[in-house]
Protein backbone atom coordinates (compact mmCIF):
# COMPACT_ATOMS: atom_id res chain seq x y z
CA UNK A 1 0.00 0.00 0.00
CA UNK A 2 2.83 2.39 0.82
CA UNK A 3 4.02 2.65 -2.81
CA UNK A 4 0.61 3.43 -4.30
CA UNK A 5 -0.21 5.86 -1.50
CA UNK A 6 3.06 7.74 -2.09
CA UNK A 7 2.41 7.83 -5.84
CA UNK A 8 -1.12 9.16 -5.32
CA UNK A 9 0.12 11.97 -3.11
CA UNK A 10 2.89 12.91 -5.54
CA UNK A 11 0.44 12.74 -8.45
CA UNK A 12 -2.06 14.98 -6.65
CA UNK A 13 0.62 17.67 -6.37
CA UNK A 14 0.90 17.58 -10.16
CA UNK A 15 -2.78 17.15 -11.02
CA UNK A 16 -4.08 19.85 -8.69
CA UNK A 17 -2.20 22.45 -10.76
CA UNK A 18 -3.18 21.00 -14.12
CA UNK A 19 -6.86 21.97 -14.22
CA UNK A 20 -9.84 20.22 -15.84
CA UNK A 21 -8.82 21.14 -19.43
CA UNK A 22 -5.28 20.48 -20.64
CA UNK A 23 -4.12 22.58 -23.59
CA UNK A 24 -1.40 20.92 -25.67
CA UNK A 25 0.89 22.66 -28.10
CA UNK A 26 -0.52 22.74 -31.64
CA UNK A 27 2.80 21.41 -33.00
CA UNK A 28 3.29 18.66 -30.41
CA UNK A 29 3.41 15.03 -31.43
CA UNK A 30 0.79 13.32 -29.26
CA UNK A 31 0.02 9.62 -28.73
CA UNK A 32 -3.60 9.05 -27.67
CA UNK A 33 -4.48 5.86 -25.77
CA UNK A 34 -7.96 4.54 -24.95
CA UNK A 35 -9.27 2.44 -22.06
CA UNK A 36 -6.63 0.09 -20.63
CA UNK A 37 -8.95 -1.43 -17.96
CA UNK A 38 -6.56 -3.22 -15.62
CA UNK A 39 -4.06 -4.35 -18.27
CA UNK A 40 -0.62 -2.92 -17.50
CA UNK A 41 0.82 -4.70 -20.53
CA UNK A 42 -1.38 -2.51 -22.75
CA UNK A 43 -0.14 0.57 -20.91
CA UNK A 44 3.47 -0.61 -21.23
CA UNK A 45 2.97 -1.15 -24.97
CA UNK A 46 1.61 2.38 -25.37
CA UNK A 47 4.52 3.87 -23.43
CA UNK A 48 7.05 1.95 -25.56
CA UNK A 49 5.22 3.02 -28.70
CA UNK A 50 5.31 6.66 -27.60
CA UNK A 51 9.06 6.45 -27.03
CA UNK A 52 9.66 4.72 -30.37
CA UNK A 53 7.62 7.38 -32.18
CA UNK A 54 9.23 10.26 -30.32
CA UNK A 55 5.91 11.51 -28.92
CA UNK A 56 6.08 14.78 -26.98
CA UNK A 57 2.93 13.96 -25.04
CA UNK A 58 0.96 10.83 -24.17
CA UNK A 59 -2.75 11.28 -23.48
CA UNK A 60 -4.61 8.43 -21.80
CA UNK A 61 -8.38 8.82 -22.16
CA UNK A 62 -9.44 7.21 -18.86
CA UNK A 63 -10.74 3.86 -17.56
CA UNK A 64 -7.53 2.53 -16.04
CA UNK A 65 -9.15 0.07 -13.64
CA UNK A 66 -12.04 -2.47 -13.44
CA UNK A 67 -12.61 -5.49 -15.70
CA UNK A 68 -8.96 -6.61 -15.83
CA UNK A 69 -7.54 -8.13 -12.63
CA UNK A 70 -4.48 -5.84 -12.36
CA UNK A 71 -6.00 -2.43 -11.94
CA UNK A 72 -3.76 -1.68 -8.97
CA UNK A 73 -0.65 -2.45 -10.99
CA UNK A 74 -1.95 -0.48 -13.98
CA UNK A 75 -2.70 2.55 -11.81
CA UNK A 76 0.71 2.31 -10.15
CA UNK A 77 2.42 2.19 -13.55
CA UNK A 78 0.53 5.23 -14.84
CA UNK A 79 1.08 7.30 -11.71
CA UNK A 80 4.77 6.41 -11.59
CA UNK A 81 5.13 7.60 -15.20
CA UNK A 82 3.19 10.77 -14.42
CA UNK A 83 5.47 11.54 -11.48
CA UNK A 84 8.56 10.69 -13.55
CA UNK A 85 7.51 12.80 -16.57
CA UNK A 86 4.86 15.25 -15.34
CA UNK A 87 5.16 17.44 -18.42
CA UNK A 88 4.67 14.56 -20.81
CA UNK A 89 1.85 12.36 -19.48
CA UNK A 90 -1.80 13.40 -19.37
CA UNK A 91 -4.26 11.15 -17.53
CA UNK A 92 -7.86 12.05 -18.34
CA UNK A 93 -10.81 10.80 -16.38
CA UNK A 94 -13.11 8.06 -17.62
CA UNK A 95 -16.47 6.84 -16.37
CA UNK A 96 -14.75 4.01 -14.45
CA UNK A 97 -12.87 6.50 -12.30
CA UNK A 98 -15.87 6.29 -10.01
CA UNK A 99 -16.54 4.52 -6.67
CA UNK A 100 -19.88 3.20 -7.95
CA UNK A 101 -18.33 1.66 -11.04
CA UNK A 102 -15.44 0.22 -9.02
CA UNK A 103 -17.91 -1.43 -6.66
CA UNK A 104 -19.84 -3.05 -9.50
CA UNK A 105 -16.96 -3.97 -11.84
CA UNK A 106 -14.42 -5.23 -9.34
CA UNK A 107 -11.71 -2.67 -8.63
CA UNK A 108 -12.95 -1.95 -5.11
CA UNK A 109 -12.61 -5.63 -4.18
CA UNK A 110 -9.24 -5.86 -5.92
CA UNK A 111 -7.94 -2.94 -3.84
CA UNK A 112 -9.37 -4.41 -0.64
CA UNK A 113 -7.73 -7.80 -1.29
CA UNK A 114 -4.34 -6.38 -2.28
CA UNK A 115 -4.02 -3.26 -0.16
CA UNK A 116 -6.94 -2.94 2.26
CA UNK A 117 -9.99 -0.66 2.24
CA UNK A 118 -8.26 2.26 3.94
CA UNK A 119 -6.54 3.45 0.75
CA UNK A 120 -9.82 3.83 -1.16
CA UNK A 121 -10.45 7.39 0.03
CA UNK A 122 -7.09 8.43 -1.42
CA UNK A 123 -7.99 6.78 -4.73
CA UNK A 124 -11.36 8.58 -4.79
CA UNK A 125 -9.55 11.88 -4.17
CA UNK A 126 -7.26 11.13 -7.11
CA UNK A 127 -10.26 10.58 -9.38
CA UNK A 128 -11.65 14.07 -8.68
CA UNK A 129 -8.35 15.69 -9.75
CA UNK A 130 -8.08 13.99 -13.14
CA UNK A 131 -8.66 16.38 -16.07
CA UNK A 132 -11.69 15.79 -18.31
CA UNK A 133 -10.52 17.19 -21.64
CA UNK A 134 -7.26 17.58 -23.54
CA UNK A 135 -7.01 19.72 -26.63
CA UNK A 136 -4.36 20.03 -29.33
CA UNK A 137 -5.28 22.84 -31.68
CA UNK A 138 -8.49 21.82 -33.44
CA UNK A 139 -8.63 18.30 -31.96
CA UNK A 140 -10.66 17.66 -28.78
CA UNK A 141 -9.84 14.57 -26.69
CA UNK A 142 -12.09 13.22 -23.94
CA UNK A 143 -13.53 9.95 -22.67
CA UNK A 144 -17.17 9.93 -23.77
CA UNK A 145 -18.43 12.80 -25.83
CA UNK A 146 -20.81 15.63 -26.58
CA UNK A 147 -23.19 16.70 -23.78
CA UNK A 148 -26.73 18.07 -24.11
CA UNK A 149 -29.25 20.09 -22.12
CA UNK A 150 -32.67 19.07 -23.46
CA UNK A 151 -31.31 15.79 -24.87
CA UNK A 152 -34.11 15.10 -27.35
CA UNK A 153 -34.36 14.43 -31.04
CA UNK A 154 -34.90 18.14 -31.62
CA UNK A 155 -32.17 20.67 -32.48
CA UNK A 156 -30.46 22.44 -29.59
CA UNK A 157 -27.64 24.93 -29.27
CA UNK A 158 -24.20 23.35 -28.75
CA UNK A 159 -22.38 23.86 -25.47
CA UNK A 160 -19.21 25.93 -25.59
CA UNK A 161 -15.91 25.00 -24.04
CA UNK A 162 -15.89 28.05 -21.77
CA UNK A 163 -19.10 26.94 -20.07
CA UNK A 164 -17.86 23.38 -19.76
CA UNK A 165 -14.56 24.56 -18.29
CA UNK A 166 -16.46 26.61 -15.70
CA UNK A 167 -18.67 23.67 -14.74
CA UNK A 168 -15.71 21.29 -14.54
CA UNK A 169 -13.76 23.80 -12.49
CA UNK A 170 -16.47 23.80 -9.84
CA UNK A 171 -15.99 20.04 -9.38
CA UNK A 172 -12.25 19.76 -9.87
CA UNK A 173 -10.45 18.23 -6.87
CA UNK A 174 -13.66 18.48 -4.83
CA UNK A 175 -15.83 15.80 -3.28
CA UNK A 176 -18.79 16.80 -5.49
CA UNK A 177 -16.64 15.75 -8.42
CA UNK A 178 -16.87 12.07 -7.55
CA UNK A 179 -20.27 11.64 -9.27
CA UNK A 180 -19.61 13.97 -10.95
CA UNK A 181 -22.60 15.98 -9.74
CA UNK A 182 -23.04 18.18 -12.83
CA UNK A 183 -25.13 16.43 -15.56
CA UNK A 184 -23.16 17.98 -18.43
CA UNK A 185 -19.82 16.92 -16.95
CA UNK A 186 -21.28 13.46 -16.29
CA UNK A 187 -22.17 13.19 -19.98
CA UNK A 188 -18.61 14.04 -21.04
CA UNK A 189 -17.65 10.70 -19.48
CA UNK A 190 -20.64 8.64 -20.60
CA UNK A 191 -22.16 9.70 -23.94
CA UNK A 192 -21.65 7.76 -27.19
CA UNK A 193 -21.80 8.81 -30.87
CA UNK A 194 -24.41 7.39 -33.22
CA UNK A 195 -24.59 8.07 -36.97
CA UNK A 196 -28.22 6.87 -37.07
CA UNK A 197 -29.61 9.95 -35.28
CA UNK A 198 -29.34 13.70 -35.86
CA UNK A 199 -29.31 15.10 -32.33
CA UNK A 200 -29.67 13.15 -29.07
CA UNK A 201 -31.52 10.11 -27.76
CA UNK A 202 -31.47 8.06 -24.52
CA UNK A 203 -28.52 5.68 -24.18
CA UNK A 204 -28.86 2.06 -23.06
CA UNK A 205 -26.10 2.74 -20.51
CA UNK A 206 -28.73 4.21 -18.17
CA UNK A 207 -30.35 7.40 -16.86
CA UNK A 208 -28.50 10.61 -17.65
CA UNK A 209 -26.57 9.11 -20.58
CA UNK A 210 -27.25 9.83 -24.25
CA UNK A 211 -26.30 9.05 -27.80
CA UNK A 212 -25.17 12.09 -29.78
CA UNK A 213 -25.86 12.24 -33.50
CA UNK A 214 -23.96 13.79 -36.37
CA UNK A 215 -25.68 17.16 -36.20
CA UNK A 216 -24.92 17.48 -32.50
CA UNK A 217 -21.23 16.63 -32.78
CA UNK A 218 -20.64 18.76 -35.89
CA UNK A 219 -22.32 21.78 -34.26
CA UNK A 220 -20.28 21.14 -31.09
CA UNK A 221 -17.09 21.09 -33.16
CA UNK A 222 -18.06 24.29 -35.00
CA UNK A 223 -18.90 26.34 -31.90
CA UNK A 224 -15.62 25.23 -30.29
CA UNK A 225 -13.45 25.89 -33.38
CA UNK A 226 -12.50 22.23 -33.64
CA UNK A 227 -12.42 19.69 -36.46
CA UNK A 228 -12.19 16.29 -34.80
CA UNK A 229 -13.16 14.46 -31.60
CA UNK A 230 -11.01 11.60 -30.34
CA UNK A 231 -12.56 9.60 -27.51
CA UNK A 232 -12.65 6.12 -25.91
CA UNK A 233 -15.40 4.47 -23.80
CA UNK A 234 -16.70 1.87 -26.28
CA UNK A 235 -15.41 -1.61 -27.08
CA UNK A 236 -14.23 -1.39 -30.69
CA UNK A 237 -11.74 -3.15 -32.93
CA UNK A 238 -8.77 -0.96 -31.94
CA UNK A 239 -9.98 2.22 -33.65
CA UNK A 240 -13.43 3.14 -34.96
CA UNK A 241 -14.34 6.06 -37.20
CA UNK A 242 -17.91 7.36 -36.89
CA UNK A 243 -19.08 9.62 -39.69
CA UNK A 244 -22.38 11.09 -40.75
CA UNK A 245 -23.73 7.91 -42.27
CA UNK A 246 -21.35 5.10 -41.46
CA UNK A 247 -18.98 3.43 -39.00
CA UNK A 248 -15.58 2.01 -39.98
CA UNK A 249 -13.99 -0.54 -37.61
CA UNK A 250 -10.34 -1.46 -37.19
CA UNK A 251 -8.98 1.74 -38.71
CA UNK A 252 -5.27 1.45 -39.46
CA UNK A 253 -2.57 3.51 -41.16
CA UNK A 254 -2.19 7.24 -41.67
CA UNK A 255 -4.92 9.78 -42.43
CA UNK A 256 -4.95 13.55 -42.82
CA UNK A 257 -7.10 15.71 -40.56
CA UNK A 258 -9.02 16.72 -43.71
CA UNK A 259 -10.00 13.09 -44.24
CA UNK A 260 -11.23 12.85 -40.65
CA UNK A 261 -12.72 16.33 -40.32
CA UNK A 262 -16.16 16.50 -38.74
CA UNK A 263 -15.98 12.93 -37.49
CA UNK A 264 -15.55 11.07 -34.19
CA UNK A 265 -12.66 8.65 -33.66
CA UNK A 266 -12.96 6.04 -30.89
CA UNK A 267 -9.73 4.50 -29.55
CA UNK A 268 -9.93 1.39 -27.35
CA UNK A 269 -6.79 -0.05 -25.77
CA UNK A 270 -7.93 -2.80 -23.41
CA UNK A 271 -7.22 -6.52 -23.95
CA UNK A 272 -10.17 -7.59 -21.78
CA UNK A 273 -12.82 -7.99 -24.45
CA UNK A 274 -10.76 -10.01 -26.91
CA UNK A 275 -10.60 -7.17 -29.41
CA UNK A 276 -7.45 -5.57 -30.80
CA UNK A 277 -6.12 -2.66 -28.76
CA UNK A 278 -5.19 0.54 -30.53
CA UNK A 279 -3.57 3.96 -30.22
CA UNK A 280 -3.54 7.13 -32.32
CA UNK A 281 -0.54 9.36 -33.09
CA UNK A 282 -1.27 13.03 -33.81
CA UNK A 283 1.52 14.61 -35.83
CA UNK A 284 1.20 17.91 -37.72
CA UNK A 285 -1.92 17.45 -39.88
CA UNK A 286 -1.98 13.64 -39.79
CA UNK A 287 -3.37 10.96 -37.50
CA UNK A 288 -1.78 7.50 -37.64
CA UNK A 289 -3.43 4.48 -36.03
CA UNK A 290 -1.52 1.56 -34.49
CA UNK A 291 -2.66 -1.85 -33.29
CA UNK A 292 -1.27 -3.76 -30.30
CA UNK A 293 1.44 -5.08 -30.17
CA UNK A 294 3.03 -3.51 -33.28
CA UNK A 295 5.97 -1.13 -33.08
CA UNK A 296 7.21 1.20 -35.84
Amino acid sequence: MARLLELIRDALDILSHMGPVVELGADEKVLVVGDTHGYPEATEWALRLADALGADRIVFLGDYVDRGSRGVENLELLLAKLVEEPGRLVLLRGNHESPDMNYYYGFRDEVANKLGYEILDDIWRLYTCLPYIARRGDIIMLHGGVPCRRCTGEPEDPIGMSELASRMGELYCRRDGLGPADPLVFQLLWNDPSPSIDWFSPNIRGPGTYYYGWRSWTSFLKVNNARLIIRAHEVVDAVRLTGRENVVEGLHGSYTIDQLEGKVVTVFSSLYHGMRAGAALLEADTVTFYHYPEQP
